[in-house]
């Protein structure tokens, strides 16, 4: 499989990801079909087929791969901040409620609502909002929900390193580190400079594509920071 890289001063849209990910598709197609290869360990050619299962992206990736909408935006993700002072709007389920996953079909079917709604309402055009909730946040199908055995929903899985390295890191470094905490027993806001010269020693591999701030710049750390 051929690797597909960007290079640029700002982030890929969703035109020219949907490009990447086309050719993406035409290998994931490609490798589906049975292909003669050799098995060292019985010495005998098979026929084999590889099938994508999974994908692990950050929010942002997942947002474009998914044609869903932003994560911060409606339906993209669980909270929504809308500013400083503003509200906070969630979804959440019962311990033993039945929650509907997202797929290709539940597209499918909210387009269909949607031309209904179009039609219904010829006289009065239906709202930005009524689009938003009917579509439940999709801007198209996912390419890769045509491959065999990927789903919509249920084959993107947990990014672990924003959200839980990330996440769980830097509640632990503000907890050690705030100055809200500094008399609290677990506090190691006083031993800051202490632990910054510890780690101005480590000397970092020349591979290394971004070198950990000082501590007292933990707020603005990255996932790979941390």
């Amino acid at each position: 499989m051929n690797p597909r890289i960007s290079c640029g001063c700002r982030k890929i849209n969703r035109d020219e990801a949907g490009i990447m990910l086309h050719l993406i598709i035409e290998d994931l197609r490609r490798l589906e079909c049975p292909n003669l290869f050799y098995l060292k360990f019985d010495g005998y050619l098979h026929y084999l087929s590889c099938y994508l299962m999974a994908s692990v992206n950050d929010k942002p990736a997942q947002a474009l791969i998914q044609n869903m909408g932003e994560p911060t935006a409606l339906y993209g993700w669980q909270t929504i901040k809308t500013s400083k002072n503003g509200h906070v709007q969630f979804f959440s389920v019962q311990r033993n409620q039945q929650y509907q996953l997202r797929t290709n079909d539940e597209y499918v079917n909210a387009c269909k609502e949607l031309e209904q709604a179009q039609s219904k309402g010829r006289k009065r055009k239906v709202s930005m909002e009524d689009e938003k909730d009917i579509s439940k946040g999709s801007k198209g199908s996912c390419e890769l929900s045509t491959r065999t055995y990927f789903g919509r929903g249920s084959s993107f899985l947990c990014d672990s390193l924003h959200k839980l390295f990330y996440g769980l890191g830097k509640r632990v470094l503000h907890l050690w580190f705030s100055f809200d905490d500094k008399n609290e027993p677990w506090s190691m806001f006083y031993k800051t400079d202490q632990i910054q010269n510890l780690l101005s020693n480590f000397r970092y591999p020349s591979t290394t594509s971004r070198i950990s701030r000082t501590i007292n710049k933990y707020n603005h750390f990255k996932a790979n920071e941390i």
